[in-house]
């Protein structure tokens, strides 16, 4: 992308600052004559400039370019990948082509050039990005996946390079629009722009000041924003992960840490002082936080006269961490401007070094677009840091199908509109559940004397035992001797799948069956049936198998990840949905099946439940209450 139109402004910056430079630019097409012009203004200035047709996308055409360059002009320096190709379409009306016509030049062509100069001593390697890859852009889900990907490849390379196994730093710089040179932008669209974001479009000098910092930084990935800083975080950057990304550039380059630290350390001994009755200097920031008699009155002290200066703090801030300087380390790190201004630091004067030899440094900080990073600083310096991997960042989980049967709904769209209805679902015990003769008895003490249940209300399912064996492959006597609780399991795990659009053959296709099933489930009883049928000379034996419940899913839609009951009485299903994000997260299966199911289907749990007087006597639920 070399005579392209930001390939051609770094161009001539290069030219004008490099004596005698060799530079040698490429792209797909002719040479117009408009740019062998421009070119040959360049070479006037003692530049060699050549132009080679080259299609990154070819892995050959690459290796013969870089072949050439070392038999002509004996090494390879520097690499600027700024070649790109925009096809503006709603995705669902963009054909293969199309999008693959967008995706190559910033992907395959990216990856040919790293491969081809893998065993060249490089200075830098920058990939021209967009903030479209961070951001996205309506029309341009294509373009935005391309940069994206140039994003975490820079991430990718520096690991390489810190394990010996490339040269030269990775850089990937994510641009906004330019006002010259790159796509461009008419001056409407500016004005446009500013009203709604606060964001203009890059002159050329912000521009390669800002890719000299960029270069300067360390980073991974620096992504480039010029314009009001205040109303760029409060419109386009709305969501509070990325306000605090543009805080960490804005604030964090400019302050000294450790002294913030000190500061807020400082101010922290003096809150705590107040509450615990302390003096504040005979306080020890590093000191067990139970040293002190924190209690449950202090903690909630803490938080509301934590939340004046912060806002919504985690509630569990004292008991995540066991001391006052762990505390300390995380407001300093995590709400690093908030501290700023609560230790007053924000009033005194702050002065950022920038090396004299910088070509940023005749320059004052607020004529720069904002820079935000995919990693967290290293000090700034002319020389490269050692690559730090970044910290390992989990990434978000979709649900991508639901299903759920419940007390008065038969599916989740019944389930909302009772919601929404306010409905009260709780209901006395249906006739088909068991008799009530010999059940039921208003008196908790004589209930329990007697073997009876003081309570006869509950939310039950409608047709909790109808169910199709054979749509299973079940035969229907196994299906008869199956907990009800298993047959409700494996049809809700059927259903949620159908949400999202997966058959069998998809799972084994598109996952290798790599599928985990997680099934919460916490109550037995069906199992107690079978001596009232032998009684009555039926050779049945009724079971429950928690096992059996996620197993059987696994086994009917030939799964091969993790398959597991979990048991933790009422926090068994939302258990299941932690147990399998973690195997999502530790590679141990790539989608998970997880939710849970509870059925009162033998009177024996109510006598249990009444004898422990966790019950209910009117039928009304009072969570945590006397009743």
């Amino acid at each position: 992308g070399g005579a392209g139109g930001l390939g051609l402004l770094f161009a001539n910056d290069i030219v004008r600052q490099v004596k005698d430079p060799v530079l040698i630019l490429t792209g797909r097409s002719v040479l117009s004559g408009e740019t062998d012009a421009r070119l040959h203004e360049l070479r006037s200035s003692g530049a060699q400039i050549v132009y080679m047709q080259t299609d990154v996308t070819h892995r050959d055409q690459v290796e013969g370019l870089f072949r050439y360059i070392v038999e002509e002009f004996g090494k390879l320096s520097g690499i600027i990948h700024s070649a790109g190709v925009i096809c503006d379409n709603f995705i669902i009306k963009k054909n293969r082509q199309e999008v693959q016509q967008v995706l190559d030049p910033k992907v395959a062509g990216l990856v040919n050039l790293d491969l081809a100069s893998k065993e060249m001593a490089l200075d830098f390697f920058v990939f021209f990005s967009s903030i479209a890859g961070s951001f996205g852009n309506p029309g341009q889900a294509d373009y935005a996946a391309a940069n994206a990907f140039m994003d975490a490849y820079a991430m990718h390379r520096n690991g390489l390079a810190a394990s010996g196994l490339r040269q030269g730093r990775a850089l990937s710089v994510s641009w906004p629009l330019w006002k010259d040179g790159g796509m461009g932008i008419d001056p409407q669209a500016e004005d446009r722009m500013m009203h709604s974001w606060g964001v203009t479009a890059l002159e050329t000098n912000a521009g390669i000041q800002a890719m000299f910092q960029a270069l300067a930084s360390g980073h991974d990935q620096v992504l480039i924003l010029p314009g009001e800083l205040t109303k760029m975080r409060d419109t386009l950057l709305s969501s509070s992960a990325l306000k605090q990304v543009i805080s960490e550039t804005a604030d964090r380059s400019q302050v000294d840490r450790e002294r913030l630290r000190d500061r807020t350390a400082q101010q922290f001994r003096s809150l705590f002082g107040e509450i615990t009755q302390l003096d504040a200097s005979k306080i020890n920031i590093n000191e067990p936080l139970e040293r002190y008699g924190i209690d449950s009155i202090m903690i909630n002290q803490l938080n509301m006269n934590l939340e004046r200066i912060f806002g919504a703090l985690s509630k569990t801030l004292f008991y995540e961490y066991q001391t006052l300087g762990e505390v300390v380390d995380y407001l300093a790190a995590e709400y690093t401007e908030l501290c700023v201004k609560w230790t007053g630091m924000g009033e005194e004067q702050v002065v950022r070094e920038i090396p004299a030899s910088s070509p940023t440094a005749s320059h004052p900080d607020n004529s720069f677009p904002a820079l935000v990073s995919r990693r967290r600083g290293t000090k700034r310096s002319n020389s490269f840091p050692a690559h730090k991997p970044a910290r390992n960042t989990r990434e978000p989980i979709a649900i991508i199908g639901i299903s759920g049967r419940y007390p008065g709904a038969r599916n989740l769209s019944e389930y909302w509109e009772n919601l929404k209805a306010g409905k009260d679902s709780i209901s006395e015990i249906p006739e088909d559940r068991w008799t009530m003769e010999g059940f039921f008895h208003p008196d908790p003490l004589e209930a329990v004397s007697q073997g009876k249940s003081y309570s006869k209300w509950g939310g039950f399912l409608d047709g909790y035992a109808d169910f199709d064996p054979l749509f299973f492959n079940i035969s229907p006597r196994e299906a008869m001797l199956m907990d009800p609780q298993e047959r409700l399991f494996i049809e809700s795990c059927w259903e949620a799948l159908e949400d999202a659009g997966y058959t069998r053959e998809q799972l084994a296709v598109q996952h290798n069956r790599r599928v985990g099933v997680f099934a919460g489930i916490t109550k037995t009883g069906y199992d107690l049936y079978g001596p009232e049928l032998w009684e009555q000379g039926e050779h049945l034996n009724p079971y429950t198998s928690f096992s059996s419940v996620a197993n059987r899913v696994s086994y009917y839609l030939n799964l091969q990840g993790p398959s597991m009951p979990i048991d933790t009485m009422c926090s068994s299903s939302l258990t299941a949905i932690h147990e399998a994000c973690e195997h999502l997260h530790l590679g141990d299966c790539e989608m998970a099946i997880a939710g849970g199911v509870n059925l009162y289907s033998h009177p024996s749990n109510y006598h249990w439940l009444s004898v422990q007087k966790m019950l209910s006597k009117d039928g009304k639920c009072k969570s945590f209450g006397q009743g």
